[in-house]
């Protein structure tokens, strides 16, 4: 049975290499022009300056502060709701009936009526994850999920600390308001990705544990 944590070790790799290119395009804007004029003027000492120390130090200070946010809040990140922001908090009312995959009345003959509270629907749609995550389905659409909501929670990162970073070293200029433009209208692209990969997870699960029932 795949967990969370196994899944994530599957796709650890994207998460880095999603950093290092986001970092290397910051990396770029801050210091990309000076390091090349130093470097063909033969000034090495040029290079030692604080402004591309930092710039090189922004996938650790962003993996540390990925570190801090809870799973809870990356769902928060990804739906934009405070309260019971993960879609299985409306599996029963919502997400399932949309789904022609889902056969809710098989649902509710295998498990009575079907809660309508959004933590009894999020704390029965989970006993239903559990019993149903070696199907490849559910473990594909929980891999998708979880590699979406991720990169979310890292492009929100990337644009908090590059928008830091060029505040403390005063960074300005059409280049910066473009990079920090795209990478806005990435955390949004990625959260709507990542929400729809949520709900598929769930009505994933839905589908494969009624055709079980």
């Amino acid at each position: 049975m795949a967990t969370g944590g196994s899944i994530k070790s599957r796709y650890r790799g994207r998460l880095k290499a999603f950093v290092a290119l986001i970092a290397l395009s910051v990396f770029v804007v801050f210091s990309g022009s000076d390091v090349l004029r130093a470097m063909l003027a033969g000034q090495w000492t040029e290079l030692v300056d604080l402004r591309h120390l930092l710039s090189l130090g922004l996938p650790v200070a962003t993996l540390i502060l990925d570190g801090i946010v809870t799973s809870d809040f990356k769902a928060v990140l990804v739906y934009w709701k405070w309260r019971n922001p993960l879609p299985g908090h409306e599996a029963f009312t919502v997400h399932g009936p949309k789904d022609s995959r889902v056969d809710m009345r098989a649902l509710e003959t295998e498990h009575g009526p079907l809660p309508t509270d959004p933590t009894e629907q999020n704390q029965l749609w989970y006993k239903l994850s559990r019993a149903t995550a070696d199907h490849a389905s559910v473990d594909e659409a929980h891999c998708a999920w979880l590699l979406t909501r991720d990169l979310t929670n890292l492009s929100l990162a990337l644009l908090i600390v590059s928008a830091g970073l060029a505040g403390t070293l005063r960074v300005g200029g059409w280049e910066w308001i473009v990079l920090v433009g795209a990478q806005g209208l990435l955390y949004v692209l990625l959260s709507r990705v990542a929400a729809n990969k949520g709900i598929r997870f769930v009505t994933t699960v839905l589908a494969e544990a009624a055709a079980s029932g």
